[in-house]
């Protein structure tokens, strides 16, 4: 076991808002953790209007435990969103490390032990985990596209292919000393404008090949889940525009067929989940990063990502949207 400490080692961040059906599950994941010393959970109550806080308090009755972690429970006085519930959990925090975990995910029990034993042995700023994504029949390991080759790790990074914050643990002075936080009501790829400064201030990321961590995919309210919002939209221009002002600041080139990449990957997403008007808008967004069309295509899995970025990359966008109806048609005609 870990020596004791009276010092906050870990601290983990739990924002909540909407998870009834989840939460105690989450809560008892993690109260039952192997590593109690030195452990501090700082939940953040972002005025959930469901009954998740009253099950999160009987769920700390029945079991906490003396002389082990301490938990901190926040209340926020409106409904702020999931960006400013992490930002409010980060003010809070006071440990060495730190790991954020969704209230409808739920997490191993060694977790916290062999993350945090990891760090130490390496002395790693972040250490990165795999994990299972859970659907309703059945369980799907993911393993995370680590590169022990720092500069193809961080070109994974830029491509948005290691996003989750919560297979990461944070030394705390990062975020501290990079002054970096979330953009209070961009809640939708708020995870990538975080683990790109991260990532590239960290000195030391290491990977431990183990998944502790359960990510939910069959919670309808969760905001992966539920259909597109303008708002998400936004939110993924604003992850776009975050990561070339960041690549304009940092004056460095190395990494510009990956910006461009995750420039068309998000124009097409963008023009995908909005009205053709909107779309037709969207179209003009990034035309600098049209001319890594081909690298992009190489690098996208399916094929009508690869057809749709190549479409909008030549500004076929009427073209585009006839393939999506098309598509749509063949779909559901297929299902009579």
């Amino acid at each position: 076991m870990l020596a004791k400490s009276n010092a906050p080692k870990i601290s983990v961040l739990i924002p909540v808002y909407n998870v009834e059906k989840y939460v105690e599950r989450c809560i008892i994941s993690v109260l039952n953790q192997t590593m109690q010393e030195g452990v501090e959970v700082i939940i953040v109550n972002d005025c959930t209007p469901d009954c998740s806080m009253e099950i999160i308090r009987k769920t700390l009755c029945a079991y906490g435990k003396e002389n082990g972690m301490t938990v901190h429970i926040i209340e926020h006085e409106t409904n702020r969103g999931l960006a400013a519930s992490r930002n409010t959990a980060m003010k809070w925090a006071t440990g060495d490390y730190v790991i954020h975990i969704d209230s409808d995910d739920y997490i191993e029990e060694d977790m916290l032990e062999k993350m945090y034993s990891r760090v130490m042995e390496t002395n790693a700023d972040i250490l990165l985990a795999d994990y299972w994504v859970e659907y309703l029949d059945k369980s799907l390991y993911v393993k995370i596209p680590y590169d022990e080759c720092r500069k193809s790790f961080l070109r994974n990074i830029v491509r948005g292919e290691c996003n989750p914050l919560w297979i990461k643990l944070v030394r705390r002075s990062l975020y501290l000393m990079n002054n970096i936080n979330w953009s209070e009501g961009m809640d939708m790829a708020e995870d990538y404008t975080i683990t790109i400064p991260l990532c590239f201030s960290a000195k030391k990321i290491v990977y431990i090949p183990y998944a502790f961590y359960h990510y939910i995919k069959y919670n309808a309210s969760a905001i992966t889940i539920k259909k597109i919002s303008q708002k998400e939209v936004d939110g993924w221009i604003h992850a776009a525009n975050m990561l070339k002002q960041f690549f304009l600041k940092e004056n460095n080139s190395e990494y510009d067929k990956d910006i461009g990449y995750f420039l068309l990957l998000t124009k097409y997403n963008c023009i995908k989940y909005s009205q053709k008007e909107l779309g037709m808008e969207y179209a003009k967004l990034y035309l600098e990063a049209n001319k890594y069309r081909y690298y992009s295509i190489n690098k996208v899995r399916t094929l009508q990502t690869k057809m749709g970025i190549f479409l909008i990359s030549l500004n076929c966008i009427s073209a585009f949207y006839y393939c999506q109806y098309i598509r749509r048609w063949l779909k559901a005609f297929l299902k009579v």
